[in-house]
């Protein structure tokens, strides 16, 4: 009996089916791949390298809303290869969720966002901006959604931008699809950085704790005062971000200087000045000798952001004198030196060329360090007392 070949029909229908197979082969291979990338940024890559396969597109943007859902934030950007040195630009760019702009839009309402020069004016912000500026023709935001019932916050947008014609709805329908298979992994990305960052912090801490207890042993070796304002004059300015330290201890009715220190040699002549002013000038212990004053009798720390946006408010004379002989002193913090929960001095630490952000943990930080040198200090003038009266 002659053999015989397959129909047309039959023909066509094993083609149909090889070509289903070939796309679940390289969908399985796709979700292999995105189930081994633990990193956002490789990840990332994945996923535009896909969405190239099934939309025309310029640009992209792929924006991840921050923990407080304030603003959606920037960590994938895609620019023509004329423009890509401007890429790491846009990175971090933030989007506020309060401006009415389409990729908020679409984070709020949880649907795709088109948009193009026939309805760019109903947007603010960015979106508007793009538009004026460029021959942008259209751009779409599209919702990284948790799930496909929408009633989780989305994770974050995707924003695609065409220079020469508009984005087509089924090929923003592919991505949407393409983005059910990444959006389990993104979370998993995000878990763990977040575990990353948690081990950071530990350790971070881990390593305060043994220089703390590297500070408390060095202080304990020392028993002269002056070594003790050098040893922790060197040690604040190294620990934290500040140009210049100074201790003002308590005698009688007074706060005597006893030590100025700075970072760098470029501010020694503010140093000098400092030094030779407070040879001779004593706060006395009435408020309104000002903010160091307040600090000791209040027994509490004081901050203050910038000085430069209260140089021309009223202050005392000495506190005065003291800021012009700084210069320009930026950020200031005014600790107590305490003993016995009571205070016995006070340190200042500012920054003398720029502000600078001091976080909650570290004000505790350097209150807890200030508290330890109140007992130290106390136990070196019991020894110098102890050694005075050995030589009598």
């Amino acid at each position: 009996m002659e053999e015989q070949g397959l129909t047309p029909d039959l023909q066509l229908r094993v083609a149909n089916l090889e070509a289903e197979l070939a796309v679940v082969r390289r969908e399985r291979e796709l979700i292999g791949k995105i189930a081994d990338t633990i990193d956002l940024d490789k990840l990332l890559d994945i996923l535009v390298a896909e969405m190239e396969r099934v939309c025309d597109f310029d640009s992209l943007m792929i924006n991840f809303a921050d923990k407080r859902q304030e603003s959606l934030v920037c960590e994938k950007v895609k620019l023509p290869e004329r423009f890509a040195g401007m890429e790491k630009t846009y990175l971090k760019y933030k989007f506020p969720m309060e401006v009415v702009d389409a990729n908020v839009e679409c984070y709020g309402q949880r649907r795709a966002v088109f948009v193009d020069r026939s309805n760019a004016n109903l947007f603010e912000g960015d979106t508007a901006l793009r538009f004026e500026r460029s021959t942008l023709q259209a751009l779409v935001a599209i919702p990284i959604l948790q799930d496909d019932s929408g009633e989780q916050a989305p994770l974050g947008t995707i924003m695609l931008f065409k220079m020469d014609g508009p984005i087509p709805a089924q090929q923003v329908a592919a991505i949407e699809q393409l983005l059910v298979l990444f959006r389990k992994q993104i979370k998993i990305t995000f878990l763990c950085k977040e575990v990353e960052e948690h081990e950071r912090q530990v350790q971070l801490v881990v390593e305060e704790q043994q220089r703390f207890l590297q500070f408390v042993s060095r202080i304990n070796t020392l028993n002269c005062s002056k070594q003790i304002y050098e040893s922790i004059a060197a040690d604040f300015l190294r620990r934290f971000p500040f140009d210049l330290f100074a201790v003002h201890m308590c005698e009688g009715n007074e706060l005597v200087a006893k030590k100025f220190k700075v970072i760098n040699e470029k501010y020694q002549g503010e140093c000098a000045a400092l030094e030779a002013y407070y040879a001779k000038t004593h706060y006395n212990l009435d408020i309104a000798e000002g903010a160091s004053v307040i600090c000791f009798q209040q027994n509490r720390l004081l901050t203050l952001a910038d000085a430069k946006e209260v140089m021309d408010l009223p202050m005392s004379e000495k506190d005065r004198q003291a800021v012009k002989l700084m210069k320009s002193p930026r950020t200031f913090v005014i600790v107590p030196i305490r003993q016995a929960e009571k205070p016995v001095g006070i340190i200042w630490l500012i920054s003398l060329s720029r502000p600078v952000h001091v976080s909650e943990a570290q004000l505790k930080l350097i209150e807890l360090l200030c508290s330890f040198i109140g007992t130290a200090l106390a136990n070196a003038e019991l020894y110098s007392q102890v050694q005075e009266q050995k030589k009598e």
